[in-house]
């Protein structure tokens, strides 16, 4: 005779389920990382650029400068 409260296929599948849960969750976290490492590096190259473009517009003035001093020197 089969047992009156036989819960064995409710708990295989709620067990599967919960195993489909956990890697649906764990891919998810897996793509947001993933995500925001790419955004991070980025925003780090982009900063970078930018700071170097600061940096050559600088020494491009200063440049300039001291060629004006020197042909006003020489003059």
């Amino acid at each position: 005779p089969k047992p009156v409260n036989d819960n064995s296929g409710t708990r295989k599948s709620e067990a599967v389920t919960r195993e489909n849960e956990n890697r649906n969750r764990n891919e998810g976290m897996k793509k947001g990382v993933l995500t925001t490492s790419i955004i991070g590096l980025l925003l780090l190259l982009v900063t970078g650029i930018i700071f170097y473009s600061i940096y050559k517009r600088e020494q491009k003035q200063l440049f300039s400068q001291m060629e004006t001093q020197k042909n006003s020197f020489t003059e």
